[in-house]
């Protein structure tokens, strides 16, 4: 899955292609419109000022992809929050060479990381958009004989892939047997995000004081590894159609992603020193944000319009509203 989605050149993110929007595989929030960078953006200066509205602290996003949503951010606070745009440091957290240059022409003034750094500064904000659904993931089955692992290996024709069968480690034995007490019924397929717990370790030490704005798709983990999810979470997509089949086929060419395990995040978060702050849907998280925004708008203009119709994408529970969760955290 690693290389599917990130080997240079090769994988899904890797290429330059554009993959997001109407006439790529998915929407997201971003591909909306600017609606999104505007409410995260209220919600930043709305912290700037409770750290006391400091002359300097940084503002850093991983997974930015073309850079889109730190632009709409930054033009908010121009025009509304000037003193805070002044004060903002931008970072950018990004690996792939194609995603950094996207993001240099939108914001040539920030600084780039290939990974996290550990310890920025001393006080920030930290956000990601549909970052952790894209983590590789290990695949599992419970068999008749216990757990294995799905591996991917060549068919026999030499020209595809298939799945194959292999022993798992004992480590994810353990991650199994935490998440099921009791051994689901035998063909009971799931995965687990190895990465998960090493990234938010990283990424609450980025401040000595902060804020961690974390949106993306997921699920409790009662609900993750419900009996009835039998088959994971593991989904592909292209042209903005679901493949339910089809996961290993044109390698490269493909979305693959999973749900976010939010219990992981939530049961660490407290031990790393990080407070959580807040989890609502889309629908809330943004509503609460834009009261002030829809209560201005009396007589709209086209442009109000327009990103009134982006807020009801956004926020709608038959559209985004109720696909998406923010997570907050402080430290």
């Amino acid at each position: 899955m690693e290389r599917a989605l990130y080997e240079p050149g090769l994988g899904y993110y890797a290429t330059g292609t554009s993959r997001t929007g109407k006439a790529g595989d998915f929407i997201t929030n971003v591909t909306v419109g600017s609606c999104f960078g505007t409410l995260l953006a209220s919600r930043i200066a709305e912290y700037w000022r409770e750290l006391g509205a400091p002359e300097s602290f940084l503002l850093v996003e991983q997974g930015a992809n073309d850079g889109q949503l730190m632009q709409d951010i930054l033009e908010w606070l121009s025009a509304h929050r000037p003193e805070c745009r002044k004060a903002a440091q931008v970072h950018f957290i990004e690996p792939l060479e194609n995603a950094r240059k996207a993001q240099a022409a939108r914001c040539p003034e920030a600084t780039w990381h290939e990974d996290l750094p550990g310890e920025l500064g001393r006080q920030g904000v930290f956000f990601c958009n549909e970052l952790l659904d894209a983590f590789p993931v290990q695949r599992f089955r419970n068999t008749k004989d216990g757990w294995v692992e799905l591996c991917v290996t060549l068919a026999d024709d030499g020209d595809s892939f298939c799945w194959l069968e292999q022993p798992t480690g004992s480590d994810a034995l353990k991650a199994l047997a935490a998440a099921f007490p009791r051994a689901p019924v035998e063909g009971y397929t799931t995965e687990i995000t190895p990465g998960l717990q090493p990234w938010i370790k990283a990424a609450s030490r980025l401040f000595a004081r902060g804020l961690w704005l974390i949106t993306d798709y997921g699920l409790h983990a009662e609900e993750y590894y419900h009996s009835s999810r039998s088959q994971g979470t593991l989904r592909g997509y292209r042209k903005h159609q679901l493949l339910a089949e089809g996961l290993l086929c044109d390698p490269g060419e493909i979305d693959l992603t999973c749900h976010v395990n939010w219990t992981t995040l939530m049961d660490l978060a407290p031990v790393l020193g990080l407070e959580l702050l807040d989890f609502k849907d889309q629908m809330r998280f943004l509503t609460n944000l834009a009261v002030p925004m829809l209560k201005s708008i009396t007589n709209p203009d086209p442009r109000e319009l327009r990103w009134l119709r982006q807020f009801q994408t956004l926020t709608h529970p038959g559209q985004l509203g109720a696909k998406f969760q923010t997570l907050q955290l402080k430290k």
